[in-house]
C-alpha cells in the first residue's frame, strides 16, 4: 500500500518542487543608492517594479520611495530599514544582515504586507532619475515578493515524507 503512494508521489515531487521562479512573484523591490546632485552617494530609495523583467535595462520603476539621505560616511544597508512610497501609501520594510556578500546570496527578508526574500545585487546601474540631471541609481539589494506553496505542494511534500518513513 505505502509503495503505491510512493509511486505516485514522487513524480508529483519531483514536478512540484519549485524553481527559483516559481518561487517569487514578478514583484520586486531593490534598495538603491542613487548619486546626488553634490556628486556624494549619499541618497537611498526602494525602487519598485511590478515586473522583475522590466528592471533589467535601465527601465524607471513603476514606483520610487520617499528618499533618505545620509549626512556623512557610507551609508549602511544592514539592519532594518523602511522606505514609504506616498503614491501608494505603502511602507516596504527589510531587515538584511551581512550584505557584503557575493551577487544573489541571500541576506534578508522584506515585507510590504507581503513577504519578500532579499538579495545582495551587484551595485549596477538600475535607472537614472530624469530630471534629476540623470543622476545614476545602483541596486544594492534586491527583494522578491516570496510565493506561498500551494496546497498540492503541499501535500505532495507530506505524502513524500510519509513514504521515507516507511
Amino acid at each position: 500500500m505505502l509503495s503505491s503512494y510512493l509511486l505516485f508521489a514522487l513524480p508529483l515531487l519531483a514536478s512540484a518542487a519549485p524553481s527559483l521562479n516559481a518561487r517569487f512573484g514578478n514583484e520586486v523591490v531593490y534598495i538603491s543608492r542613487c548619486i546626488a546632485d553634490s556628486g556624494s552617494n549619499n541618497q537611498l530609495e526602494a525602487d519598485y517594479y511590478s515586473d522583475i523583467g522590466n528592471s533589467q535595462n535601465l527601465q524607471t520603476p513603476n514606483s520610487v520611495s520617499q528618499p533618505q539621505f545620509v549626512n556623512s560616511g557610507q551609508p549602511n544597508f544592514n539592519g532594518q530599514h523602511s522606505y514609504f512610497f506616498p503614491d501608494s501609501g505603502v511602507t516596504f520594510t527589510y531587515n538584511a544582515q551581512n550584505i557584503n556578500q557575493p551577487a544573489g546570496t541571500q541576506v534578508g527578508t522584506g515585507s510590504n504586507g507581503s513577504p519578500f526574500t532579499c538579495f545582495r545585487d551587484t551595485d549596477r546601474n538600475l535607472y537614472y532619475r530624469h530630471g534629476q540631471n540623470n543622476r545614476p541609481c545602483v541596486a544594492v539589494l534586491y527583494c522578491r515578493k516570496s510565493r506561498r506553496c500551494s496546497k498540492l505542494q503541499l501535500t505532495v511534500m507530506a505524502l513524500g515524507r510519509k513514504a521515507g518513513r516507511a
